[in-house]
């Protein structure tokens, strides 16, 4: 039986001479794999070999248990690596939300919501690329589309309160810490009882609790706001992503 999906293609391997293996994160069946025999010849049905990041629609025969699926036909709607050609940031930003994406969803799950805030992401920066907009809100893009990973996933942390004694944030907090253990905000009350911690600028923990901030703030606190998140998706996968080095996140 054959199904249809919309589909993004997360990652492309060449498997021969004319053939690839494909990741794609599909609408109704998750993250899928997929074999697409014949697709680098160059009359194929496929138009063509298929790209990372290229969003469309597929077909795709089921696979059997511990099996690739079979691709058998993509209707490509939007190539979005030719959409950022120009824009190195932009590309890196997609990359790097591609590879986290890949990293924590499993296969054959259905994330209806994620795909469509993916899909909305990847459209998102290709706009600024468009409209030539800043660094700065490329980046804004990038830390919304990780929130909205970690909340779709229930691994959010809390970033309205001290996860150890419940007490909210405000302006009266002396200091503000992080712990990726805790998955929250830490008060200086409670900040002895965490050993892995990290003090945070007011503006980091301000913007994270109410992320209508996020388009005011300056850009050092989006770029500080960044670099916690890609430390504590460090701690989440126990490695850091692949993507986070071409940020250039660190001071100076």
């Amino acid at each position: 039986m054959v199904t249809r999906d919309r589909a993004i293609c997360l990652r492309a391997v060449d498997y021969s001479e004319t053939s690839q293996i494909l990741t794609f994160f599909t609408r109704q069946h998750g993250k899928l794999g997929a074999i697409a025999k014949g697709s680098k010849r160059p009359k194929s049905g496929f138009g063509g070999p298929v790209e990372r990041l290229a969003r469309g629609e597929i077909l795709f025969a089921p696979a059997q248990t511990g099996q690739l699926a079979t691709l058998t036909e993509f209707q490509q709607i939007h190539d979005v690596t030719s959409s950022l050609s120009t824009d190195l940031n932009a590309y890196y930003a997609a990359l790097l939300g591609t590879e986290l994406l890949t990293k924590l969803s499993q296969e054959h799950e259905p994330r209806v919501e994620l795909f469509d805030r993916f899909q909305a992401f990847l459209l998102s920066i290709t706009q600024v690329v468009v409209r030539r907009e800043s660094k700065q809100q490329l980046m804004g893009l990038l830390i919304l589309f990780q929130l909205a990973l970690l909340r779709d996933g229930g691994i959010l942390p809390n970033f309205t309160g001290c996860v150890n004694c419940d007490l909210a944030l405000s302006d009266g907090w002396r200091a503000v810490y992080f712990s990726s253990d805790a998955n929250g905000l830490i008060c200086q009350d409670c900040e002895m009882s965490f050993p892995q911690r990290t003090l945070l600028p007011s503006s980091v923990a301000s913007t994270l609790s109410d992320l209508r901030q996020l388009p005011q703030v300056s850009y050092e606190t989006v770029r500080l706001t960044e670099k916690l998140l890609i430390s504590h998706f460090t701690d989440l996968l126990h490695q850091r992503p692949i993507m986070a080095k071409f940020l250039e996140l660190e001071d100076g």
